[in-house]
């Protein structure tokens, strides 16, 4: 034989013959016959019998050129060869035109040629097949509106497929070396960086081929199964890799995290930076939003948090002026509610003020130097981009002798506020997953999203706790009263307090 490929190597049919139908599969070599080869999806799980065999070999018809019949005993079955394609003329449970995938070309031992056409699928519907496996995996990507970038969300699709469970073995057997037996460090992050790209690439090619029929490395399918096995690869070493990132930007965080708390305590603002005062507000949304940047693990899934806080940025600077009463024709009030990046660097700058992100020099690195997949969607790289050049006007702005703002900052977000921005989040998200068809998908659990918040607040005012070494004894008196109170209502010991309690920092989802 030559020129076989390995989809033809490892079809069950092919193989059938060769073990099951040796008989059969040698007589037709040594007639020269045509030999039928559905593709491996068309014929999984399907048990093979001497009549699906005798139907896929063909022999040319003694009355009409360029028509075949089967092999069996009274020839009952005919077939029509035209151009790329098979069309069943008699003998079948209905009238199939089969498209031809490829052709081969085989020898006997005599060396004489014969053909094998790799088909779409069984000649006859009666013989059942099972589902194609790019069908079933376009079918879950289309479940959902969003991009899968979080490691469980990736793990779950990449273990949706049984076709996956050898390329996902191998796969982890070479992430639990390089967790347990390579060594990371500052330094050589550029080292670790190269073996996580070999890895992806190898687990990509794994999982491609492993899809019957094959996937193309530029089909858009597969550049998104690409996407997501790059997500779970970050995902399962996230916890080794991310913390030496945070070691080798360990000094430039705290540099950074110091200047964003001072200019917290001289209460900058956006009008103080040169913002138009009719785009100056208080943002919450993108507050919340970018308070998350540090929970999330995967790079994709940290740089579209950043994409997600300037769009929301922009939503709620458009509403802003939306609601001021023009004083100036339409055309004009169009062009002066644009937003400029005159204006969304400054504005950028008083969220990351009000957020005071403990880890934004190690985030950004992160996103730069361990995110490769060049995603389909736009203005991921120009969200890092724009917090790259926000973090430098931080670090290299001598704000000393700025004006006086017009507006004091508002420092603090209530509890109330909170959850207020957070149900509105909530209402957004359900929005979006509202499918083409019209179906609603579930949304997440708001009470889940209460609690990674409330736990936010928690981490980001356990360093005031700290400081505090006795409680005065009127706090003291308070705090069981409000403990009594909070009985009451039915609420909360930890939530209680946050109502009562003037916290030192900011909290909840900042920007």
């Amino acid at each position: 034989m030559a020129g076989f490929s390995d989809d033809l190597d490892f079809n069950p049919f092919y193989r059938a013959l060769q073990t099951n139908f040796g008989r059969l599969f040698e007589e037709a070599q040594n007639h020269c016959w045509l030999i039928c080869v559905p593709q491996s999806n068309s014929v999984k799980g399907l048990k093979f019998s001497s009549n699906f065999v005798e139907s896929h070999i063909l022999k040319p018809s003694s009355f009409f050129t360029g028509q075949f019949t089967s092999i069996d005993k009274g020839e009952s079955k005919t077939v029509e060869l035209e151009e790329r394609v098979l069309r069943t003329v008699k003998g079948f449970s209905k009238e199939e035109t089969v498209k031809i995938l490829y052709e081969e070309i085989g020898y006997n031992q005599l060396l004489k040629p014969f053909k094998i056409l790799i088909i779409e699928r069984p000649l006859d519907p009666v013989f059942h097949a099972c589902k194609d496996d790019k069908q079933e995996a376009n079918k879950l990507m289309n479940s959902t509106s969003e991009e899968r970038t979080s490691f469980s969300e990736c793990q779950v699709f990449l273990e949706n497929f049984p076709c996956h469970g050898k390329a996902l073995k191998m796969l982890k057997k070479k992430l639990y070396q390089f967790t347990n037996n390579y060594m990371l460090l500052p330094q050589y992050l550029h080292d670790a960086a190269d073996r996580l790209q070999d890895i992806i690439s190898i687990g990509v090619t794994d999982v491609l081929h492993s899809h019957s029929p094959q996937l193309l490395p530029h089909d858009p399918l597969s550049l998104e199964i690409s996407a997501i096995v790059e997500n779970y690869v970050m995902g399962y070493v996230h916890q080794k890799l991310f913390s030496i990132v945070q070691r080798k930007f360990a000094d430039d965080d705290k540099y950074l995290s110091e200047k964003l708390t001072e200019l917290y305590r001289m209460e900058l603002t956006a009008d103080q930076l040169g913002v138009k005062e009719r785009f100056c507000c208080q943002l919450p949304r993108a507050k919340v939003e970018l308070a998350s940047l540090d929970g999330k693990t995967t790079p994709a899934e940290k740089l579209h948090c950043l994409k997600t806080t300037l769009e929301l940025i922009s939503e709620e600077v458009k509403q802003l002026v939306q609601e001021i009463p023009p004083l100036c024709p339409f055309s004009q009030l169009q062009e002066a509610s644009v937003l400029t990046s005159d204006d969304l660097i400054p504005l950028l700058v008083t969220l990351l003020v009000q957020v005071r992100p403990r880890m934004l020099e190690s985030n950004l690195y992160y996103i730069q130097n361990f995110h490769w997949h060049l995603s389909p969607k736009d203005k991921l790289s120009y969200s890092l981009v724009t917090f790259q050049a926000a973090k430098e006007y931080v670090k290299s702005t001598d704000f000393t002798f700025l004006q006086p703002s017009r507006n004091k900052m508002k420092k603090e977000m209530s509890l109330e506020e909170l959850m207020e921005v957070t149900v509105e989040l909530q209402k957004n998200s359900s929005k979006k997953e509202v499918e083409n068809d019209g179906r609603v998908r579930a949304p997440k659990p708001f009470d889940k999203q209460l609690e990674k918040i409330t736990k936010m607040i928690e981490a980001s005012t356990q360093e005031h706790r700290d400081r505090e070494n006795q409680v005065i004894p009127e706090q003291h008196h308070d705090s069981e009263r409000h403990k009594r109170q909070a009985s009451k209502d039915g609420l909360g010991e930890f939530l209680t307090s946050l109502q009562h309690n003037s916290l030192g920092v900011s909290f909840g989802k900042q920007n």
